[in-house]
C-alpha cells in the first residue's frame, strides 16, 4: 500500500475574542490523522483558508507566515527522515520527534548510519549497484565493527569521530588485519562516505573528517609475457578438472575478462557482425559499464572446445564454470604443470590482455579502454606497460626512417 502524508494549517475561532482564531497543524499519515495546537494567534480578517497563511505585507504578518512555512518544513523533514530510516512509521512518532520528544539527531552512531545506507544499498542491487559493491559495503561495515571492539565499543555518535579515528583505523587495518595500503584507503573512503550522509540529511552539522586525506600508491601489475602466454597454453594437461581452469584464465587472456564477468558469460552474448567476426557484448558487473570485444581466434577455440560441454548445455554459459575459489585454487596447480613461477589471478589475465595482448600489438589505448569496459581511459593508462620487446621494436623501426630520410 502506497504512503499517503498530507499538512494543512486551519483557524478556529477563540471562544473569548470573536474576532481571533488559533491555529493548528493537521497531520494526515495513512488515513489517520492528528491536530497541534501551534499557539499562535490571528485575525480572522487576515487569514486565507486557500493559502494557509496571513493576508498583508506588515512586519508581524511576515514573521507569522516565516513561522508557518518552519513549521511545514520541519514536519516534512521527519517525515522524510523517519522514511529513510525505518520504511514505516506511525503519526505519533512523528509528533514525538516534532516536539523533540524522540532520539536527538545527536544519537546517529556509525553502525546505524551504516545499516540504514547498507539496507537502501541491498534494495538497489542490480539497479543503480553490483552485488560485489554492496559487499564491500558489508566488509567496512564488519571491519569498523571489529575495530570498535579492540577500543571497548559497541558504537560511535558520528559528531565524536575525527581525523585521530580514521588513522587508527587505518592503522587497525594495516597491522591486525594486514591489509594493503591501497584496500586500506577505500575502506576508509567508504567510512567517511558513510558518515557524511549524515551532514546531506541533516543529522549532523559539520564532517568530522573535514580535511583528512589519503592517496592511493602506485600498484605495478604484473602481466603474462608471450613466452609465458604461449606456455600456458601449449602445455599438455591431462587432468581436465585442471585444464577447465587453464583454458578458462587463456579466454580471459584473450578477452580482457574479470571472473564475474566470465562467469556470467552467455551463450546469446556472443553476436556474429555482417563482416562475419564474432564479438562480446556484454555490459561489465563491475561498472556497469558496456564492453564490446572482437573475438580472438584463441577465445573462438575455447568457446568452440567447449560449446557441446554437458554444463554448458544445462546452464547456457559458454564455459563450464567454476567458484571463484575453486578457480584461484586450481590457478596454482595450473602454474605449476606449466612450469610458471608467477601467481596466476583473473586479474594477472586482464593486465596480460591489456598490455601482451592488446597494447604490445600496437591496438590504441582508446580500443583497449573500451574493450575493458572503463568509465575513464585514465583506468587504463595503468595498464599500458612499456616492454623492452616494443621499445625495441619501436626503435627499430624510427631507426629506418631515419636512414631513409638521410639516404
Amino acid at each position: 500500500m502506497s504512503e499517503t502524508f498530507s499538512l494543512k494549517i486551519i483557524a478556529r475561532k477563540t471562544k473569548s475574542v470573536s474576532t481571533e482564531s488559533h491555529l493548528f497543524i493537521r497531520i494526515n499519515l495513512n488515513n489517520k490523522r492528528k491536530e497541534i495546537g501551534l499557539k499562535i494567534k490571528v485575525e480572522n480578517s487576515k487569514w486565507n483558508l486557500k493559502t494557509q497563511s496571513l493576508r498583508g505585507t506588515t512586519e508581524q504578518v511576515r514573521i507569522i507566515n516565516h513561522q508557518l512555512e518552519q513549521i511545514r518544513s520541519k514536519f516534512i523533514k521527519i517525515h522524510s527522515d523517519l522514511k529513510f530510516q525505518q520504511g514505516s512509521y506511525s503519526i505519533d512518532e512523528l509528533i514525538q520527534l516534532y516536539e523533540g520528544r524522540g532520539p536527538s539527531n545527536m544519537d546517529y552512531t556509525i553502525l546505524k548510519m551504516f545499516k540504514i545506507h547498507n539496507d537502501k544499498v541491498k534494495e538497489l542491487i542490480g539497479i543503480d549497484y553490483a552485488k560485489a559493491t554492496y559487499q564491500r559495503f558489508i566488509t567496512t561495515k564488519i571491519h569498523v565493527e571489529d575495530f570498535l571492539k579492540t577500543r571497548k565499543k559497541s558504537d560511535i555518535l558520528i559528531r565524536d569521530m575525527n581525523n585521530g579515528f580514521l588513522k587508527d583505523f587505518d592503522h587497525y587495518l594495516k597491522t591486525k588485519k594486514n591489509i594493503n595500503h591501497n584496500s586500506s584507503v577505500k575502506y576508509i573512503r567508504i567510512l567517511m562516505s558513510i558518515a557524511r550522509l549524515g551532514i546531506e540529511y541533516g543529522w549532523i552539522d559539520k564532517d568530522p573528517f573535514f580535511g583528512f586525506k589519503q592517496h592511493l600508491q602506485e600498484v605495478k601489475r604484473g602481466f603474462l609475457s608471450d613466452e609465458e602466454l604461449n606456455l600456458l597454453e601449449t602445455t599438455d594437461i591431462q587432468n581436465e578438472r585442471i585444464a577447465v581452469i587453464r583454458d578458462m584464465f587463456v579466454f580471459c587472456c584473450y578477452t580482457g575478462l574479470a571472473y564475474s564477468d566470465v562467469s556470467q558469460l552467455t551463450k546469446d552474448k556472443i553476436v556474429k557482425y555482417k563482416d562475419g567476426d564474432y564479438w562480446l557484448n556484454l555490459y561489465r558487473q563491475k561498472t556497469d559499464v558496456k564492453s564490446n570485444v572482437p573475438l580472438l581466434p584463441k577465445a573462438i577455440e575455447i568457446i568452440e572446445k567447449y560449446k557441446d560441454h554437458p554444463e554448458c548445455d544445462i546452464t547456457g554459459k559458454v564455459l563450464p564454470i567454476r567458484s571463484n575459489a575453486k578457480f584461484n585454487a586450481y590457478l596454482k596447480e595450473v602454474a605449476d604443470i606449466c612450469g610458471i613461477t608467477r601467481n596466476l589471478t583473473t586479474h594477472l589475465a586482464r593486465h596480460t590482455f591489456a598490455t601482451t595482448v592488446t597494447l604490445n600489438n600496437d591496438v590504441p589505448i582508446e580500443s583497449v579502454s573500451s574493450m575493458l569496459g572503463h568509465k575513464n581511459i585514465k583506468t587504463t593508462q595503468i595498464y599500458a606497460k612499456v616492454i623492452d620487446k616494443k621499445v625495441g621494436s619501436d626503435m627499430k623501426k624510427l631507426k629506418e626512417k631515419l636512414n631513409e630520410t638521410k639516404n
